[in-house]
């Protein structure tokens, strides 16, 4: 056999053998006279080269690491158990995405055959995959935060208020006006950190959102990054109208992200908002969004 004619690039010369160490029995082998059986895991006991004795289709599909090779084992795992006829199903989204267009040919033109179906699985996978962590832009909020402490440092040893407390020329009348009630008849003051049945909060716009003024989180943080963690910590605020306000500009800034020529950073703007940055880095843009609306409610 013609190495040259299987590959443009030379192959190796020999075969070596990586794991299992104690498994030397190709060592040294030229790679195209190595058989199929001496790579698998099971050997010639493999569960697939059942089929060669019923003369089907046996294909091999080449990955890089192990996570490929269980990945693509656990997906055709479930699809055989569950008896999903993979060439129905591609053929069946042509139809959807192209009424009245006949497929392409699943045995001249297997991958146009198969492209939607593979399309729709990557996206789930791709809509579930963390952002990539812009590590300039980490250490461009962190570098902000040390100065920020610094300053903060400076003007508490000055003996100046940081945050001094507002007072609305509306709410002084309205103390007014209920001192010179009885005291049952004297409307209840909303504090802060909860809601009445009236509240309502006005949905701010991306820009709103994504310009932070200030930091909101401190130690009521979500305990990890998984969506399950991030439900149960907006949750536990038990805020009436968090919940629908999170949702609303979660939502918001998904299609901000689409549509605005600058693509905002999740991460960063989060990272702001007082959010740790390792905590930050792992999470997904859902999650990043979730927590973003819920800062952007405390801080209204």
């Amino acid at each position: 056999m013609n190495p040259d004619s299987i590959v443009a690039l030379q192959p190796p010369r020999h075969a070596w053998l990586i794991q299992p160490p104690e498994d030397r029995s190709f060592n040294d082998k030229d790679p195209l006279q190595v058989k199929l059986a001496q790579l698998t895991r099971h050997g010639a006991e493999e569960y697939a080269f059942r089929l060669l004795s019923e003369g089907k289709f046996v294909g091999v599909v080449t990955t890089r690491n192990i996570a490929e090779s269980v990945l693509l084992s656990a997906v055709l795992k479930m699809i055989r158990d569950e008896h999903v006829d993979i060439d129905k199903v591609a053929e069946y989204i042509h139809k959807q995405q192209k009424p009245g267009v006949t497929p392409p040919s699943k045995i001249d033109h297997p991958n146009e055959f198969m492209h939607p179906l593979a399309s729709i699985v990557f996206d789930e996978i791709k809509k579930h995959s963390p952002p990539a962590v812009d590590a300039q832009a980490v250490h461009k909020v962190a570098e902000m935060q040390q100065q920020i402490s610094k300053y903060q440092r400076k003007l508490q040893d000055a003996g100046i208020q940081l945050t001094p407390t507002k007072h609305r020329q509306d709410d002084d009348d309205d103390d007014d006006d209920d001192d010179q009630l009885p005291s049952s008849n004297k409307r209840r003051r909303k504090q802060p950190g909860t809601s009445s049945a009236g509240d309502h909060k006005v949905l701010p716009t991306p820009e709103q959102v994504l310009d932070v003024r200030s930091k909101v989180f401190s130690d009521n943080l979500p305990k990890s990054h998984t969506n399950l963690q991030v439900e149960s910590w907006i949750k536990s605020f038990r805020i009436k109208g968090l919940q629908a306000h999170v949702d609303n500009v979660s939502e918001m800034l998904v299609a901000y992200n689409k549509s605005a020529k600058k693509k905002p950073n999740f991460q960063e703007v989060a990272i702001q908002y007082g959010l740790p940055m390792g905590l930050a880095a792992k999470m997904n843009t859902k999650n990043l969004t979730s927590v973003i609306g819920v800062a952007s409610f405390l801080a209204a």
